[in-house]
């Protein structure tokens, strides 16, 4: 026993000691060796199965079964067959994106759109097509960090969907083959371009390089060409007054390009007897484009109104619109407000008329009556003469003169001259040399001329005077009056003329008959005044010698007068609104306004840096940026809006390493234009657990946590190493 221990000394121990030392250090590396190659085996396992499983889903979706059934039955089908071939993976349909067993397969085609959210989409034919299978593989060992631990997993599948749609093209004549697009090595985004405004065309350089998508980062340049008008502006993803644009592709989208439409002349001119009008646009030929709205508007004095419209436009309505929809005439027609009828007596006798003889003054369109003449005694009146012709009365739509003609009695003809012949001597007549009428001889309604031409009892004839055919009457007794014989003023009673004062009051002028202005009537006269509203102007009533609220007034002309049309300008009420869920830039402002009637209301709308503007609706619908507004009644407007959104990615990479998580998720997050987002990065746990080490995209360091600004789409990649 003594010779053991002395060869079982402190030396063997330290042997036996260290053997075992040994043999527990070797231990565990050897079972890590085991179960890593357990783990990989099973990890490797994993991958193939679902690459398996995607090349089969794909296979199915390029055959196109299903397709007509629609509703998303060809895309489940598709989900089906991936799910089938994945039967061995130790999947979990209850776990999250996050945890150990979740599965995905996603179907996205060229065709579907660009929300992140939206549903699985196969496409149609000759769309690509993309399948992608994720899968966490639960950590099998507790070299991977224990309970809970998985490994992410990713496999894909890019293909060209088959012809079964229905047959297009020339009978017997096969299809094009498909251009074959290289897989993309990054995001992939749609770019959509329309003419929103207006006739053109757009040439878009270079074409899509990712089926119908691009690839991020290419720089797409935009041709803007009008057709029969010109390039206004670019508005959507990008604005621009050039017609030549170029974008990055670092997002979808949309291009939106506004044309001025055709253009036609548009003439105008005016008939007039008068001068001192005005008329907007002016004279002469102007250019507009097509659904153009013209506001014409025509103005007089007031000696020289406003009668109308003809041409392209008809009525008295002042201003009035027109749309261009190709080249017209408008002629504003003015006449003089008033005009002036000159009454004048003619033939050989004399007596009263009425109107009286004269100058006077009548509103334009006033019909004036002639009545009969009153003869004095020994005279007749034949009549009235306007413009050579016999008339009972006149229309004032010019100045005019008017004739009351008296004749003697039996002179015969009644368009004889002005100078009467006198009585001739009867053979049994023979006055002495003192009967000669001298020419002071003025008829008197007491000289009464008998038939037989008998003088004065003084001058009683005798029976042996009586005169012989040969007692001819001397040249000296012939009856002929003398110049001086003709009816002088003093033969015709003076005339009695009012006057009459038409005014209006307020801050605008209807329509007025006669117009506003000075007029001079006969004494008795009856004068009918009219007013009525404008399409911008109210009627209110009268004051004056003619008060009241009826369109329609009579004055007698008993004295001087004066009548006063009242106006009041005619409002209406202009709302304008806002929708969507934010407001972008709009003048005016939201709020309800009072604009005279007529008056053409500009209203403009842009965008911000958060919100879109997407259009008009309401009185004032459209797309266009500036929107014109007659006010011809109530009108409403809205501006539509509708807040900007980007797309915030954001990925992690693990380097030999398993846990470790990000806030927001990884995977694809939209937010509104101008959110401020902070993401942050956790540890992971357990042995070779992940530690966050730093970012990288669109932002950088090791600062944990971070903020973003989201002013566009922005990537983000959280990077973890095992120290």
């Amino acid at each position: 026993m003594a010779l053991y221990r002395m060869q079982q000394g402190p030396g063997g121990e330290r042997h036996r000691g260290q053997a075992i030392i040994e043999f527990a250090l070797a231990v565990p590396v050897f079972l890590a060796l085991v179960l890593g190659v357990v783990e990989f085996a099973l990890v490797l396992h994993a991958y193939i199965t679902m690459q398996h499983a995607v090349d089969e889903a794909a296979r199915f979706a390029v055959t196109g079964e299903d397709y007509d059934a629609g509703n998303g039955v060809r895309e489940g089908s598709i989900t089906d067959v991936a799910r089938a071939a994945s039967a061995s993976l130790m999947i979990d349909s209850g776990a999250y994106s996050d945890q150990a067993g979740y599965y995905d397969v996603s179907i996205r085609s060229s065709a579907s759109p660009s929300n992140p959210s939206s549903p699985n989409d196969a496409g149609g034919a000759d769309d690509f097509v993309r399948v992608v299978i994720r899968f966490n593989h639960p950590a099998f060992t507790w070299i991977l960090g224990g309970s809970g631990a998985y490994i992410p997993l990713s496999t894909e599948a890019l293909v060209i969907n088959e012809r079964f749609a229905r047959p297009t093209g020339v009978p017997g004549e096969l299809p094009p083959e498909p251009v074959a697009t290289a897989t993309p090595s990054g995001p992939v985004y749609t770019l959509i371009t329309a003419v929103a405004e207006g006739t053109g065309s757009i040439t878009v350089s270079p074409g899509p390089n990712y089926g119908s998508q691009y690839r991020a980062g290419t720089v797409v340049t935009l041709r803007a060409i009008p057709n029969g008008g010109s390039f206004l502006h670019w508005s959507g993803s990008s604005s621009s007054t050039s017609a030549t644009v170029s974008i990055t592709m670092d997002g979808n989208k949309t291009m939106l390009a506004h044309f001025s439409g055709s253009f036609y002349t548009l003439t105008v001119s005016t008939s007039a007897d008068c001068t001192g009008w005005s008329v907007s646009p002016g004279v002469g030929s102007h250019t507009y484009a097509l659904g153009t709205v013209v506001s014409l508007s025509a103005s007089g004095t007031a000696n020289c109104a406003f009668a109308g419209w003809s041409g392209a436009v008809s009525g008295t309505t002042s201003p009035v619109s027109l749309t261009i929809s190709g080249d017209a005439s408008v002629t504003a027609r003015f006449a003089r407000s008033s005009y002036t009828l000159s009454v004048y007596g003619a033939g050989g006798g004399s007596g009263t008329m009425s109107p009286a003889p004269g100058t006077y003054t009548y509103a334009r369109g006033t019909t004036v009556s002639l009545a009969p003449g009153t003869p004095d005694v020994g005279s007749v009146f034949t009549g009235w003469l306007c413009g050579g012709l016999p008339c009972t009365s006149v229309t004032m739509d010019a100045d005019k003169a008017v004739y009351a003609r008296f004749e003697l009695e039996g002179t015969g003809t009644p368009w004889a001259t002005s100078t009467p012949p006198g009585p001739t001597s009867t053979p049994t007549d023979t006055p002495t040399p003192t009967l000669t009428r001298t020419p002071t001889l003025t008829r008197t309604p007491t000289q009464t001329h008998t038939p037989t031409n008998t003088p004065t009892p003084t001058r009683t004839n005798t029976p042996t005077n009586t005169a012989t055919p040969t007692n001819t009457p001397t040249p000296t007794r012939t009856n002929t009056p003398t110049p001086t014989r003709t009816n002088t003023p003093t033969n015709t009673p003076t005339p009695v003329v009012y006057t009459l004062t038409v005014a209006t009051a307020g801050p605008c002028v209807g329509n007025l008959n006669p117009a506003a202005g000075t007029y001079s009537y006969a004494a008795g006269s009856s004068v009918t005044l009219t007013a009525s509203n404008s399409s911008s102007c109210r009627f209110l009533g009268w004051s004056g010698d003619g008060s009241g609220t009826g369109g329609t007034r009579t004055v007698v002309m008993n004295g001087n007068k004066s009548v006063t049309a009242n106006y009041e300008t005619i409002e209406y009420t202009l709302n304008v609104l806002t929708s969507g869920g934010c407001a972008g830039n709009l003048n005016p402002p939201a709020g309800t306004y009072s604009y005279a009637a007529g008056e053409l209301v500009t209203l403009t709308a842009s965008s911000t840096a958060t919100c879109r503007f997407t259009g008009w609706s309401g009185d004032g619908s459209g797309t266009g940026a500036t929107r014109t507004v007659l006010m011809d009644g109530d009108k409403s407007v809205t501006a539509n809006y509708e807040t900007i959104q980007y797309r915030l990615t954001i990925s992690v990479s693990r380097t030999w390493c398993s846990g470790g998580s990000v806030n927001p998720s990884e995977g694809t997050h939209m937010y509104d234009a101008g959110t401020v987002v902070t993401v942050s990065a956790q540890d992971g746990s357990g042995w070779l657990a992940c530690d966050f080490d730093r970012w990288g995209g669109a932002i950088s360091g090791s600062a944990n946590p971070q903020t973003i600004t989201m002013d566009g789409n922005k990537s983000i990649t959280a990077y973890f190493y095992p120290w």
